[in-house]
């Protein structure tokens, strides 16, 4: 999951309108059964990313497909979104940002009740490879995680495209601290939010990126600022 990842007002509105914290989106599907996800259908009409799972609930044996449009037919599937990954199974819980080119594909969706990443893929000869880069929390603070001691309570990351290959990826996330040494270490890119009682602070880190995608299937980071810190 290690992949983790704003173009028009309306698509980065319908992204806003996607509460992390929102109830267990669930759908029963039935055999044979592949539902387009929220703005699934690519901009050349061809092709289209689609879910499907077994069981009551669709989350057994859960996968996110590359099909074929207009015959709607499974082509490819897409790694790291399976059974195992999602907390939703219903179509509508997954978003997806399709590139200008319909050549590269971000999908987002909640592995937690309140935590939200974004896969990015790249679509070539009928199939769908992973793109992975830097989390922007990685890039300021040079960690992968956060202290023991800072209880992280959300993390929602987003995508959005520019260009073909350029894309903007914002990145929010909401610690509980005992101490200011988080708030320290995140500089510009951290604000301290409210008071959680017991001595406890809320702290956001916010930050937003033009990113690259360059070769190997990777992208990397153009430019780095503070992000919104009143979303």
């Amino acid at each position: 999951m290690g992949r983790c990842f704003r173009l028009l007002a309306a698509a980065f509105a319908a992204i806003l309108a996607w509460s992390p914290a929102r109830a267990t989106s669930e759908h029963e599907y039935a055999k044979g059964e592949d539902v387009v996800i929220d703005s699934g259908q690519a901009p050349n009409g061809r092709l289209s990313l689609a879910s499907h799972g077994e069981g009551d609930s669709g989350n057994d044996d859960f996968h996110i497909y590359l099909m074929t449009e207009p015959a709607h037919r499974r082509i490819a599937v897409l790694d790291d979104i399976t059974s195992k990954d999602i907390l939703d199974s219903g179509p509508t819980a997954f978003y997806a940002s399709w590139a200008p080119d319909s050549r590269h594909a971000a999908v987002a969706f909640r592995t937690d009740r309140h935590v939200m990443i974004t896969q990015l893929y790249r679509i070539e000869r009928r199939r769908a490879v992973g793109i992975g880069g830097p989390s922007l929390f990685k890039d300021v603070t040079n960690r992968d995680r956060h202290a023991r001691d800072d209880d992280e309570r959300s993390s929602v990351t987003r995508l959005s495209w520019l260009g073909p290959r350029r894309f903007v990826l914002t990145e929010s996330r909401l610690f509980i601290v005992s101490s200011p040494n988080l708030l320290r270490s995140l500089g510009r890119y951290g604000r301290q939010t409210g008071d959680a009682g017991d001595n406890r602070l809320f702290v956001k880190f916010a930050a937003q990126a033009v990113c690259e995608i360059v070769g190997g299937n990777r992208y990397r980071i153009v430019d780095l600022k503070p992000g919104g810190f009143d979303d």
